[in-house]
C-alpha cells in the first residue's frame, strides 16, 4: 500500500527547498537539482512549488536575491554593477528596473537614503512596559549574530512539520553577549518563535522562556546589520540619562516585520532591555 503523503508533507518538503534556496542563492539552482531537495519528481516539482509558494521558483530566487542586493546596497560601497551581477543581472539597467518593481526605489536612491539615515536618530524614545513571561520556540546559534538567519530557516521548517501556523508568528532573537567584547565566532544567541501552552517543543527546537517583567523598550528603525549602533545609545545614552539600570538578565529583540518582504530600511525591531 503507498504511503499516503499529507499536506503537511509537502510544506515540509517545500519549506526545506525554500531554505536550500536562500543558503545557495549563488550556487546549483536547477529544478532537476531542487526537485532533488524535495524529493518530489522532476516531471512535477515546479507545479507543486507554484501551487504552494504561490510563485515560480525562477520567482522566488529573483526575489531573495534582490533582496540580498538590497541589504548589500544599505550596508556596503560595493558598486551597483557588483551588486546587479551577484543578484544575477547582466546588466545594471535590468538590474535598477527589476528593483524598482520590487522596492519601488532604483538602488541608488536606497543606497543615498541609507547613507542619510546613518546620520539620523534611527531609535524611538524610551517606553517602559511589564510583560508576561513568553514561552518559545528556539533554536541556538553561536557565531556572528549577523549569520542567524539560518537558524530562524530551521524554525520554520520545524514549525511546517509540526503542522503549526500563524498569521503573523512572532519573531524574537535573546542574544547573550557583546559584540565588542566577545570574538565574533563565541557570540551566542538563540532564535526564537514565540508559541502557546498546548505546543509540544521537539528538536531541533528546544523550549526557552522569556522573563516577565518590566523592560525599557526602544525601537530600532533600519538594517539588522545597524543594531549594534542602537545598543550603543541605548546602553551609554539613554539608560544613564532616564536614571535607569538594567537588571541581570540578557535583553531581547522582537522582530515586528518579515526580511522577506520588507525592505532593509524599513525593518523594524524592539529591544527590550530588562529592568530590576
Amino acid at each position: 500500500m503507498a504511503k499516503r503523503t499529507t499536506r503537511a508533507e509537502y510544506v515540509r518538503r517545500m519549506t526545506k527547498v525554500a531554505l536550500y534556496i536562500d543558503a545557495n542563492l549563488d550556487g546549483d539552482l536547477s529544478l532537476d537539482r531542487l526537485a532533488d531537495v524535495a524529493c518530489f519528481s522532476r516531471f512535477h516539482f515546479q507545479r507543486i512549488y507554484a501551487a504552494l509558494a504561490g510563485e515560480t521558483v525562477a520567482e522566488t530566487v529573483q526575489r531573495l536575491r534582490l533582496y540580498r542586493a538590497s541589504g548589500e546596497l544599505a550596508r556596503t560601497d560595493r558598486p551597483i554593477e557588483v551588486v546587479a551581477r551577484r543578484a544575477g543581472f547582466g546588466s545594471k539597467a535590468a538590474f535598477t528596473r527589476a528593483f524598482r518593481r520590487r522596492f519601488g526605489a532604483t538602488p541608488g536612491a536606497l543606497r543615498a537614503g541609507s547613507a542619510f539615515r546613518q546620520e539620523q536618530n534611527d531609535m524611538t524614545e524610551l517606553d517602559i512596559r511589564t510583560i508576561a513571561p513568553i514561552r518559545c520556540a528556539a533554536v541556538p546559534h553561536r557565531g556572528p549574530y549577523t549569520e542567524i538567519g539560518p537558524k530562524y530557516g530551521q524554525l520554520a521548517a520545524w514549525a511546517a512539520a509540526a503542522g503549526l501556523s500563524w498569521e503573523r508568528p512572532r519573531v524574537l532573537a535573546i542574544p547573550y553577549d557583546d559584540p565588542k567584547t566577545v570574538p565574533a565566532a563565541d557570540l551566542r544567541a538563540h532564535a526564537c518563535l514565540a508559541v502557546d501552552d498546548t505546543v509540544v517543543v521537539t528538536p531541533p527546537a528546544e523550549e526557552v522562556v522569556i522573563a516577565g517583567g518590566r523592560y525599557a523598550v526602544f525601537r530600532h528603525v533600519g538594517p539588522y546589520a545597524d543594531l549594534h549602533r542602537t545598543y550603543r545609545r541605548i546602553f551609554g545614552e539613554a539608560l544613564p540619562a532616564a536614571g535607569l539600570e538594567p537588571a541581570d538578565r540578557p535583553s531581547f529583540e522582537d522582530y515586528l516585520n518579515a526580511p522577506a518582504v520588507t525592505p532593509p530600511a524599513a525593518l523594524l525591531t524592539d529591544i527590550y532591555v530588562p529592568l530590576p
